[in-house]
């Protein structure tokens, strides 16, 4: 006879919006508490170099460098290995940080206020569960649930469910419609928007890239090597995301590079919903807008 499926809480912590992106608090080594993005496009959890140098922290001879959305190489930077972190309640002992050496002064307000960022690595040994709209992250210990015989139901309201890929590094991505046709977007809580790839515009939807560009407003970013990229904002029809589908949403077509995904679905459609990404049965739940 198979185990019943089971959910335990194993942590939580307040999940607080400063500018266009969402923080949560990481104490490293007993100290106060610092702001850490919360960012599930992110493989690696990382710590800003003013943070790592204010807490003193060594390095470990480790160099790793970042990679852009527009696939530009930021700077080669050796890592940390801190004795003790402490994420949503829960304490690591010798857990590897990258740090960040993007500049924190001078940094434009809707980035917010973070010191370092919370990656795949740390949220992947759990299901996490996102609840934008009541400010809480919640991370929860699931055994033997699956997606059909011991079936995982994470709320007693209504939710879609939707099938959830995950690469090797912990990273996921979901199917999501537009216009009829199928893309892959990866889950970004580290991005605002949610933004299609030049290529997956010509390629998959079929679009002629130079109307698409005169029929588009263009905005520009920046990545995180600090690379200049070009946003092209467009209105699709229709998007469907499981069973919900909306209308006339607006898309960023970019200069992105996340090969082998067709973009990054971002806060822009996260952020008004209750959200569960079950790394344990490769699946995502999520509620319609609030």
């Amino acid at each position: 006879m198979a185990n019943a499926c089971t959910v335990e809480l194993a942590g939580q912590a307040p999940l607080t919006k400063s500018g266009v992106l969402y923080e949560t608090p990481v104490s490293i080594n007993g100290q106060a508490p610092l702001s850490f993005l919360v960012d599930t496009g992110a493989m690696r959890t990382k710590i800003h170099a003013a943070a790592s140098s204010q807490l003193g922290l060594m390095g470990n001879r480790r160099r790793s460098h970042s990679i852009g959305i527009d696939g530009s190489r930021g700077a080669t930077t050796e890592g940390v290995t801190v004795p003790s972190l402490e994420f949503a309640g829960l304490v690591h002992v010798r857990k590897d940080l990258g740090v960040d050496p993007v500049l924190v002064d001078g940094r434009p307000a809707w980035m917010g206020t973070w010191m370092g960022t919370v990656g795949a690595d740390h949220l992947s040994g759990f299901d996490v569960e996102l609840d934008f709209p009541a400010g809480q992250l919640r991370l929860h210990r699931v055994k033997d649930c699956n997606a059909t015989d011991q079936p995982l139901r994470p709320w007693t309201t209504p939710y879609d469910t939707v099938p959830l890929k995950r690469s090797s590094e912990g990273m996921t991505s979901i199917p999501v419609v537009m216009d009829g046709k199928t893309l892959e977007l990866a889950l970004d809580t580290g991005s605002n928007r949610t933004r299609v790839s030049m290529k997956a515009a010509s390629h998959k939807l079929g679009l002629d890239l130079e109307q698409l560009k005169a029929q588009s407003t263009l905005v520009r970013s920046s990545s995180s090597t600090g690379k200049q990229l070009a946003n092209y904002a467009r209105r699709i029809g229709r998007i469907d995301v499981g069973r919900s589908s909306y209308g006339g949403v607006q898309v960023m077509f970019s200069e992105l590079q996340v090969d082998p995904y067709d973009g990054l679905l971002g806060l822009d459609f996260l952020a008004n919903r209750r959200v569960w990404l079950s790394y344990a049965t490769n699946q995502l739940f999520v509620t319609s807008k609030k």
